[in-house]
């Protein structure tokens, strides 16, 4: 055996006179908090950037000018770059998704970039619920529940109170704005085929929320399921079984009455 190691060499070919990469990084936070932006700036030309300006505008879900950040970055020699930190306090935000766009001029030439932020609050989504049921058996009732927190949300579960019973779901974490299945389970042996309404109480990180909501208990269809390929095979072969069976026994028995003749 041998062993071997390769490893990638990058080669940057630079642009002739100036030009400039950028990205801009703004990650989500929750209601209240500082976004602390990064915006990177690359000098990818032949030539020196004499100054470097931006321009960083936050716009609302409705396309509204939250806030409006000027950063000069000053000279940046080829084949360097600058890292600039722009800071917004969302004190005031509503809970959504944001746009921020960076205008930038480097020497007379222009640049335009974006980015998207969330801001959360601590709430939890009511997706989506079991709606039906069957009568005569134990059902699963799934609740999908969504995070709006832009943190871990923990102590996370569903009460249903529904027909004068109340099931709960096992307690817990959901992830940041993520999407999860709470699952309990509902015994309709003895309730009746029916709408029904009912509660869905969701509990997440001390907070609590009710839903009302309408169920339906139908009941069960059963259907005869066809005859298979293989049951309608073994089952003429068992008929030719016994037919063979019952033929040999008569010829047995016609052989032992000419005996007795005999």
């Amino acid at each position: 055996a041998k062993t071997a190691v390769e490893v990638p060499i990058f080669v940057r070919v630079l642009y002739p006179g100036k030009y400039l990469k950028a990205s801009l990084d703004a990650p989500d936070v929750n209601i209240g908090q500082f976004v602390n932006m990064k915006l990177r700036l690359e000098n990818w030309g032949k030539e020196d950037l004499e100054k470097v300006d931006a321009v960083v505008n936050v716009y609302d879900p409705n396309n509204r000018t939250m806030a409006t950040i000027y950063s000069s970055n000053g000279k940046i020699p080829s084949r360097e770059s600058k890292d600039a930190q722009i800071t917004v306090d969302t004190t005031g935000y509503s809970p959504g998704e944001y746009t921020v766009v960076a205008d930038i001029d480097y020497d007379g030439k222009k640049l335009e970039i974006s980015d998207i932020f969330k801001v959360g609050s601590l709430n939890l989504e009511l997706v989506d619920y079991t709606q039906e049921f069957l009568k005569g058996r134990i059902n699963p009732f799934d609740i999908t529940v969504k995070s709006g927190w832009n943190s871990p949300m923990d102590d996370v579960y569903a009460v249903v109170s529904i027909n004068g019973k109340e099931l709960q779901t096992p307690t817990t974490v959901i992830n940041p704005w993520s999407t999860k299945v709470l699952r309990t389970y509902w015994d309709n042996n003895n309730t009746e085929v029916r709408e029904y309404d009912g509660t869905i109480t969701l509990h997440f990180s001390g907070e609590s929320e009710e839903h009302p909501i309408k169920v339906m208990v139908v009941k069960e269809m059963r259907v005869e399921q066809p005859l298979t390929i293989e049951q309608i095979s073994i089952g003429a072969l068992v008929v030719i079984v016994a037919a063979l069976i019952i033929a040999i026994a008569a010829l047995q028995l016609r052989g032992r009455r000419r005996k007795r003749k005999k």
